[in-house]
């Protein structure tokens, strides 16, 4: 016959075995939920105007649990406000810009979360069809600021007299809806990088009546995208056309 004492420390071991295969239990279940099966994951490339939506419902056919629209990377959470995704199915675009996106879908188990899954990745541009928020850009400095600014052309412009110093590099939105053009007559790219998910849309760049002539003072400025930019950055030109007449061999000087 069993002691009270022995009772009580069998009901202990039982207790204590309970708490232990309930605690493996919730960190296994922790443990699926981080993990993020991404492999064979389709990448959607979408361009849509401020305002539009996008049906990604055959996307969510045979989706079962909580379907999530995120920024792929923790330090655009900030741009969230940008887009979303109503109960239809539909993503909404809401600003201008570049989003890469992760279309997620999350299963419960009985204790926490279960299973996290990506179904697909987005890319999307997004452009505005109205310009009153923008910054008018009269002159090359013009388009100085705060970084991811957003500028509309509003006139045709000649840049003959920039130094390399000058050269600047771009960050934010550049329009250019009604069709202007930027003649570049110094030597000198227009910019000399486009990063931080910048858009530059509908440019018409071109050289001057000298054309762009290769020397030896154009040693440190490349020219891997033309006259727009020495270099491209997570960043996208669209619907842009340039014109030139160049001179010289490039790489005869090292560039």
């Amino acid at each position: 016959m069993m002691t009270t004492g022995r009772k009580r420390g069998l009901i202990f071991t039982v207790l204590g075995a309970l708490v232990c295969v309930a605690c493996f239990l919730a960190f296994y279940s922790f443990a699926r939920e981080t993990e993020n099966k991404t492999q064979d994951v389709e990448t959607l490339q979408l361009e849509m105007q401020v305002g539009e939506n996008y049906d990604l419902g055959p996307y969510l056919s045979e989706a079962k649990g909580e379907v999530q629209l995120s920024p792929v990377f923790v330090s655009d959470y900030n741009t969230k406000e940008c887009f979303s995704l109503d109960a239809q199915g539909r993503l909404h675009a809401m600003q201008a810009g570049i989003f890469d996106l992760s279309l997620r879908i999350t299963t419960w188990s009985w204790m926490a979360r279960h299973d996290v899954k990506d179904v697909l990745k987005i890319h999307l541009i997004v452009h505005d069809y109205e310009f009153e928020d923008y910054k008018p850009v009269y002159s090359y400095f013009d388009l100085q600021g705060s970084p991811n600014g957003k500028y509309v052309l509003a006139r045709d412009m000649i840049f003959s007299d920039r130094t390399k110093s000058e050269i600047m590099d771009f960050s934010g939105i550049l329009e250019n809806p009604n069709g202007y053009t930027i003649t570049v007559s110094d030597n000198l790219p227009l910019f000399e990088s486009v990063n931080n998910n910048s858009v530059i849309r509908g440019l018409k760049v071109k050289t001057g009546m000298n054309g762009f002539t290769w020397n030896s003072e154009m040693a440190g400025v490349g020219f891997s995208n033309g006259l727009i930019a020495s270099d491209l950055s997570s960043s996208v030109i669209c619907d842009s056309s340039v014109e030139a007449d160049i001179y010289g061999d490039p790489y005869f000087h090292g560039y």
